[in-house]
C-alpha cells in the first residue's frame, strides 16, 4: 500500500488557496455591504449584491458553456469501437444494452457443449435443486434459462474425442476421463501381473502367518522379462496353457498392437472392443495345468 503524498499536498494546498481566494475577494464587497447598512442606505446594498450575483452567473456561465464545448468536440471525435460504455450512452440505453449483452452471455454458454449431467449432479450435491424434484432422474431434468437443453438429448450430440473418454457423467458413458494411452501401456503389466497371480504355492516353505509363498521357479517362468513384447509374451502364455480361447489372444494382440502402435489416437470404439477382448483373455486364464507344473518343477 502506497500513500499518495503528492497528490494529497497537491489538492490540499490547492484547496486552501482557493478558499483564501475567496476570502480576499468577499472582503471588498462585504465591506461596501457593511458600511451601506450602518449608513442606512439600503439601495446600495442591493445594488452591490446585485451586481456580484450578476458577475457570478455570468463566470458560472461562461465555465459552463466551456464544459459543454470542450465535451461536445471530444464526443464528436470519431472513436474506433462502438461507445456503448457507461457516460458514452443515456442510462436507459445502457441498461438495455447490458440486458442484452448478459441474455448474449447466458445464450453464449447455453449453447456450449458442456456436461449437463455433471450440472445438474453439481446442483443436488450443493442443495440447488429444491427438495421435491430429489426423486428425479437426472436424465428428466431440463437445463437452461434462455435455450432449454435436454441432457438425454442435447442438441451437439455426443462429445467424442479420440485419445481419451468424455468426463460426462452420462449413464452411457463407460469410461469417464480415461487417457487411452495410459491405459494401453499398462496392458502387458496387468496381464502378467493375472499370470503370475495362478501361480502355486511352493511346496518346499511352509506358510508364515497364513501367506502362502509362491513357487519361484513358475513365478520366474510366468514373469515377463523387460525386453520381451507383448506378442512374444502372450506365445509364451498359449505354450503354458493359460490363452483360452486361442482366437481371444490374437484378437487381443492384433487390437492391442494396432492401440499402442498405429501413430494416431485410439478412438472410444476401438478402446471398447479391446478392454472387452481384454476380459475375456483374463476370464480364460484360470489356473495352471499340474502337470505343466511339475515339468517347471
Amino acid at each position: 500500500f502506497r500513500i499518495p503524498f503528492f497528490r494529497i499536498f497537491y489538492s490540499t494546498t490547492y484547496t486552501v488557496l482557493y478558499i483564501v481566494t475567496l476570502l480576499f475577494l468577499a472582503i471588498a464587497p462585504a465591506s461596501l455591504i457593511w458600511t451601506a447598512i450602518t449608513n442606512h442606505a439600503y439601495q446600495y446594498t442591493f445594488m452591490i449584491g446585485g451586481v456580484y450575483v450578476l458577475t457570478a452567473l455570468t463566470a458560472i456561465f461562461i465555465y459552463s458553456s466551456r464544459l459543454y464545448t470542450n465535451r461536445t468536440v471530444l464526443a464528436a471525435v470519431g472513436k474506433p469501437y462502438i461507445p456503448i460504455e457507461d457516460g458514452e450512452v443515456g442510462s436507459s440505453v445502457r441498461r438495455m444494452i447490458v440486458k442484452q449483452l448478459e441474455r448474449s452471455a447466458i445464450v453464449s454458454w447455453e449453447s456450449r457443449p458442456r456436461d449437463l449431467v455433471g450440472e445438474i449432479v453439481e446442483a443436488e450435491v450443493e442443495g440447488i435443486l429444491p427438495p421435491e424434484t430429489m426423486s428425479v432422474g437426472h436424465n428428466d431434468y431440463t437445463v437452461g434459462r434462455v435455450i432449454t437443453v435436454d441432457p438425454a438429448r442435447p442438441p451437439w450430440g455426443r462429445v467424442r474425442h479420440p485419445g481419451w473418454s468424455s468426463p460426462s457423467h452420462a449413464d452411457e458413458n463407460k469410461y469417464p476421463n480415461v487417457q487411452f494411452a495410459d491405459v494401453v501401456e499398462e496392458l502387458p503389466n496387468l496381464v502378467e501381473a493375472r499370470a503370475v497371480s495362478l501361480a502355486p504355492s511352493d511346496p518346499l516353505t511352509t506358510p508364515k502367518d497364513g501367506q502362502v509363498v509362491a513357487d519361484p521357479a513358475v513365478v520366474e517362468l510366468l514373469s515377463r522379462p523387460q525386453t520381451m513384447g507383448m506378442r512374444d509374451y502372450l506365445t509364451q502364455l498359449s505354450y503354458l496353457g493359460l490363452v483360452n480361447p486361442p482366437e481371444v489372444g490374437t484378437s487381443f494382440l492384433q487390437q492391442y498392437e494396432h492401440s499402442r502402435f498405429c501413430g494416431r489416437p485410439t478412438s472410444e470404439d476401438e478402446f471398447a472392443s479391446l478392454m472387452s477382448s481384454f476380459s475375456e483373455l483374463l476370464a480364460g486364464m484360470t489356473a495352471l495345468n499340474p502337470a505343466i507344473v511339475n515339468q517347471i518343477r
